[in-house]
């Protein structure tokens, strides 16, 4: 389960991963991330410290959705 903004709950099975990211404008994300990669953003210092294990399990994940996504298109 993911908590939104609002506070309401979203199951994570109803989530999709889009299959072409692309880099958000909105002024708060440089509150939380350094830099956006062409698939997903790094986050800052201070996050990273937080919550070290998350990178870990977004460089996974990331090779795990876009690197399917490389083998359907061959």
């Amino acid at each position: 389960m993911l908590t939104a903004v609002s506070g309401t709950s979203l199951p994570t099975e109803n989530l999709e991963y889009n299959v072409e990211p692309q880099e958000i404008s909105h002024p708060d994300v440089g509150r939380y991330f350094s830099e956006f990669t062409g698939t997903h953003y790094i986050p800052n210092a201070e996050l990273e410290i937080r919550y070290p294990e998350d990178l870990e399990f977004v460089y996974e994940t990331v090779q795990n959705i876009y690197s399917a996504k490389e083998d359907t298109a061959e």
